[in-house]
């Protein structure tokens, strides 16, 4: 990884959808240019309506069909730990990204724009998630067929009266 480019060339020119990277439906691309140098450091697809559609039917069934809604709060912690500490080793990256994206100062980018937020991301996966007293799991949206919903237009007909 050069200072010049922190990205290195290894930008997939394509979206990652359903766990695959694939084309977009379109042909519109945008250039990620460095503010500083005027350098492209990237050249990635503009996702179209389909794109995002797609995107987004794929996250309701990995989360409707997907392990995540079975998991116990503890299984769940366990996943967002190694999340916190995959993206703690990749905190000098993401810190030269930003840099070379925004325009950052090292500063303001390892701290505010990088350090910070993960140091959140952290605290609340090890202090929150591992004291907070679940009362009762639910279970996926799928299997609750609309309660929510209809629970919810209830109570607005019910404020409106």
């Amino acid at each position: 990884m050069s200072p010049a480019n922190p990205l290195g060339g290894g930008v997939p020119r394509a979206l990652f959808i359903d766990g695959t990277w694939r084309e977009s439906t379109g042909e519109a691309t945008l250039d990620v240019v460095n503010p500083a140098t005027e350098q492209v450091l990237a050249t990635v697809p503009l996702g179209t309506v389909a794109d995002a559609r797609a995107a987004i039917a794929a996250a309701r069934r990995a989360f409707d069909e997907g392990p995540w809604p079975r998991m116990s709060p503890r299984e769940r912690g366990s996943v967002l730990l190694r999340m916190a500490d995959l993206l703690d080793a990749a905190a000098p990256t993401l810190t030269e990204l930003n840099i070379a994206e925004a325009g950052s100062t090292r500063a303001l980018a390892g701290g505010l724009q990088v350090g910070i937020p993960l140091a959140g991301f952290r605290d609340t996966v090890d202090r929150v998630l591992s004291s907070y007293s679940f009362s009762e799991p639910l279970p996926p949206p799928s299997a609750r067929a609309g309660s929510a919903r209809a629970s919810c237009s209830r109570s607005r007909s019910a404020s409106r009266a």
